[in-house]
């Protein structure tokens, strides 16, 4: 592959065609202009240049900065050109070494399925980024692209799970950053965040209501108050009371009988789990004698504690 190293006026080639890919983010480049302003330019631009267009595979942040600071001159590394499918390739093969997030993921196919619409293409890029190429997957990670820039910079710095992310993608974007900030203003993990988003759209379709719409009517305090522990326990025992009123009721119940009991038999702990799908309850007794243990098991009994 031939190149060349070359030092040019940058108002010599300003007025050339420049083509370049562009898939970063979030978009920072605060320490490469402050590296610039303090260095100098320290290593070429790779370009591939056909008569005067310019295909920058490798510095096209610095190349814009560099123009933005008004350098004189520039340094480019140039490679003939061959297709644009091939400086394509190229592109890929000198930014791959770093590890892509989803929507740098999702920016990559969108410009590959759009501009080549080369499934061929698409495989190599997968098999690059060592991922699993199907229909489904490239379906899902296209789908990032109507994510909101909340809802993607939520997921870029990993407080957001991927396959919420793409659920989320299929809502309004007034969906979106309702329930994202409901989340955000509760702190709630992953796995929190999956359970809330189920409930709320089980809730929306029974009601026939849209998402944003449901949050509005049943949640929206929970995204405006500052948090606390107290207010994330009520918004959850009221999620569960709107999403599975009859389960609601049966906990009341389970709970009150259970307060009956240990404010009644000492020694005892119950422990109220998240379901009775599996029929167990987990009951500690302490005792020390086998007498002492008999007698707290007929005071179970007068209590008729069962569930």
């Amino acid at each position: 592959m031939k190149q060349n190293i070359i030092e040019i006026l940058l108002k010599d080639i300003q007025n050339c065609k420049i083509f370049f890919i562009d898939v970063s983010f979030p978009v920072d480049d605060n320490l490469l202009e402050n590296s610039l302003i303090e260095n100098g330019q320290l290593t070429p631009i790779l370009i591939s240049r056909k008569n005067n267009e310019f295909f920058i595979i490798d510095g096209r942040k610095r190349f814009f900065l560099m123009e933005k600071l008004n350098f004189k001159k520039i340094t480019l590394k140039i490679l003939n050109y061959s297709s644009e499918i091939i400086n394509f390739i190229k592109f890929l093969k000198i930014n791959l070494y770093r590890k892509f997030n989803p929507i740098e993921i999702s920016n990559l196919l969108k410009y590959s399925e759009n501009y080549f619409q080369d499934k061929i293409l698409t495989k190599y890029i997968f098999s690059r980024l060592q991922l699993k190429y199907s229909s489904v997957n490239l379906k899902n990670y296209l789908s990032l692209q109507h994510l909101t820039h909340f809802g993607k910079t939520l997921l870029v710095n990993e407080k957001l799970n991927l396959n919420l992310a793409i659920k989320l993608s299929k809502l309004d974007e007034k969906s979106q950053n309702k329930f994202l900030k409901l989340c955000e203003n509760l702190k709630l993990n992953s796995n929190k965040q999956k359970k809330v988003f189920e409930r709320i759209f089980d809730i929306s379709k029974r009601e026939d209501l849209n998402f944003y719409e449901t949050i509005e009517k049943y949640f929206k305090k929970y995204s405006i108050e500052e948090y606390s522990k107290a207010l994330e326990d009520e918004f959850f025992q009221n999620l569960l009371k709107i999403h599975s009123p009859d389960y609601y009721n049966f906990i009341e119940k389970f709970n009150n009988q259970k307060n009956l009991v240990l404010s009644n038999v000492k020694g005892l702990n119950i422990y109220s789990p998240s379901n009775f799908e599996d029929n167990t309850l987990k009951v500690e007794i302490f005792f020390k004698t086998y007498s002492e243990l008999k007698e707290k098991l007929e005071k179970l009994k007068e209590f008729n504690f069962q569930l």
